[in-house]
């Protein structure tokens, strides 16, 4: 366990700050958001921020989400830059470095917009979303009262310790 936590300690300080050529980046970046199905949109208004958990799915470089009435669509009707977080499901152990190789993240700012359910982007981009829980009843039948909040990537802080053992900096930055 001590030689566990000194060498967790190591790499922390290790001193590393190549950047991975943009490509790479965006297919690290790619295999996080697919292998995820959740994220925390975060909105603010009037400086009053907002972090809703929502299901997302990932299309090109943009995150789209069901959005039901709520505060974050008035947020973004009146501000849409948002954050986004994503991050796997890695359980450290605290104290003794643990598993930490394995914790990925990113932090994902962009622009998003409201797609209203009476237009077709918004039925085609459902299609591709849809999941068991978020179908309606009838296959083919139009959900009603939904809103797809589509979220176009402008900037990703892809965060992932291990990084560093391959020589590069831990936190890396993608633009669109």
């Amino acid at each position: 366990m001590v030689k566990m936590a000194t060498q967790f300690r190591r790499l922390m300080t290790a001193k590393a700050d190549k950047q991975l050529p943009k490509d790479e980046l965006w297919g690290r970046i790619v295999t996080l958001l697919k292998g995820q199905t959740m994220c925390t949109l975060c909105t603010c208004l009037n400086d009053v921020p907002r972090a809703t958990p929502l299901e997302y799915y990932l299309h090109d470089a943009s995150l789209y989400m069901v959005g039901h009435k709520g505060v974050k669509l008035e947020n973004i009707r009146q501000n849409p830059g948002v954050s986004i977080g994503v991050y796997n499901h890695v359980h450290p152990r605290w104290g003794d470095g643990g598993n930490w190789l394995g914790v990925i993240g990113a932090q994902i700012t962009g622009t998003a917009r409201l797609v209203p359910d009476d237009v077709p982007e918004f039925f085609e981009a459902y299609k591709r979303f849809a999941s068991p829980t978020s179908t309606p009843a009838n296959p083919g039948e139009k959900p009603r009262g939904r809103i797809m909040i589509v979220t176009d990537m402008e900037r990703v802080e892809y965060n992932d310790i291990a990084l560093k053992l391959e020589g590069y900096a831990s936190k890396q930055v993608w633009r669109a």
